[in-house]
């Protein structure tokens, strides 16, 4: 079932890359911004939403809300909502799981009696 999991959050990595890659960037489509006073890096605020963002996607991953369709690019978590770069926040986090899952399968395959390995199959 762990194979299937890190096969389909693949196959979602793909999906979530190619979506950010075909969206439209064009300046011409964005209303014109007035001049502030804000630093253009980004701040406290925006870092720690950022970071609930590529959280949220992580659970949704790790709880097989992407497998099952209940979050997608179209329907990205709450905590998403006017974060900018909320696809390249979910293909981090996918592609984080898979590494993580990797790593995982790597190492029982050194050790297959380990308990994290239970359920992994490992000849």
């Amino acid at each position: 079932m762990r194979i299937h999991t890190i096969a389909a959050t693949g196959a979602a990595v793909l999906v979530l890359t190619l979506s950010a890659c075909s969206s439209s960037d064009n300046s011409d489509e964005r209303p014109s911004e007035t001049a502030s006073s804000a630093p253009s890096s980004p701040t406290a605020d925006t870092a720690a939403a950022q970071r609930a963002c590529k959280d949220a996607w992580r659970q949704a991953v790790e709880e097989g809300a992407i497998d099952d369709g209940t979050v997608s690019v179209e329907n990205p978590p709450a905590e998403c909502d006017g974060v900018e770069g909320g696809a390249g926040l979910a293909a981090e986090a996918i592609r984080e799981h898979i590494q993580e899952g990797r790593k995982q399968l790597e190492d029982c395959m050194d050790d297959p009696s380990a308990p994290e390995c239970e359920g992994l199959p490992i000849p």
